[in-house]
C-alpha cells in the first residue's frame, strides 16, 4: 500500500515562507504559500496513494486538508530528520509499504512524478528527489531506514550528499528523479506558475 506523507504548516502570516517575505512583505508570501498548498493538493489528489498531512505549527479546522478528508497531525518537536522519521515509523506501523514524503513549496511535483517514485520502490529501496539548493524535495523509502535522518545538515546545500552517503553506508540501493527547485526567495519564481505574482508594490 502507498502512502504519501505532505508536510506543510498552516498559513499564517510571518510564520511561512520567512526567507521569501524578507522581499516580498509577509502578506505576499502568504498568498503565494496558499497558492502552493491549493497547487500540492491538486497533486496529491492525482496520486494513487493513502495520504496523511503533517502540520509543523498547529491543526486548524476547516482548511484545505480537512475539507479533502486527509488524516491530519501535528509534527512532534525536534529538526526536520526526527520529525520525519517519526511521520515515516507511524506509516510503516499502520502496515502501508511504500512511503514517500514531500513538503508544500515545490511548484514542480506533479502527480505523475509522484507515482514515478512509488513505482521506483517497486525495486529500489529509497527514492530521492534532488533540490536545486542542495536539498531534497522527496524522500520515499520502502522499509524503515532511519539512520538518513540522522546527523544531518538540515537546511544546508550539503543534505542531500550526506544523505546519499547514508544509503552507500546503509547499502541500500536508490532511485533518483528529477532535479527541481523549492520557493525559498524571489527568484525561484520565475519560471514557474507563481511567476506573475512577483510582480507587487513595494508599499504594500
Amino acid at each position: 500500500m502507498n502512502l504519501l506523507l505532505i508536510f506543510v504548516k498552516h498559513p499564517i502570516p510571518g510564520q511561512v515562507k520567512t526567507r521569501l517575505a524578507k522581499t516580498v512583505g509577509n502578506n505576499r508570501a502568504l498568498a503565494i504559500y496558499q497558492k502552493l498548498l491549493e497547487y500540492t493538493l491538486e497533486q496529491a489528489e492525482g496520486t494513487k496513494a493513502a495520504k496523511a498531512i503533517f502540520y509543523g505549527n498547529e491543526v486548524p479546522s476547516g482548511d484545505l486538508w480537512d475539507e479533502a478528508g486527509y488524516q491530519r497531525f501535528l509534527q512532534v518537536e525536534g529538526d526536520l530528520g526526527t520529525r520525519m522519521q517519526h511521520a515515516f515509523a507511524w506509516g510503516f506501523e499502520q502496515g502501508y509499504s511504500r512511503i514517500q514524503v514531500i513538503g508544500s513549496d515545490c511548484p514542480g511535483v506533479t502527480s505523475e512524478l509522484l507515482q514515478e517514485g512509488f513505482e521506483a520502490l517497486a525495486t529500489h529501496d529509497l527514492v530521492l528527489g534532488p533540490a536545486q539548493d542542495g536539498g531534497y524535495y522527496l524522500l520515499g523509502m520502502n522499509s524503515p531506514f532511519y539512520g538518513i535522518f540522522e546527523k544531518k545538515s538540515w537546511s544546508t546545500d550539503r543534505l542531500f550528499g550526506e544523505s546519499v552517503i547514508s544509503i552507500f553506508q546503509g547499502k541500500k540501493s536508490f532511485c533518483l528523479l528529477p532535479e527541481l527547485s523549492d520557493i525559498d526567495h524571489e527568484g525561484d519564481l520565475e519560471g514557474t506558475f507563481l511567476e506573475k505574482m512577483i510582480e507587487y508594490r513595494k508599499n504594500e
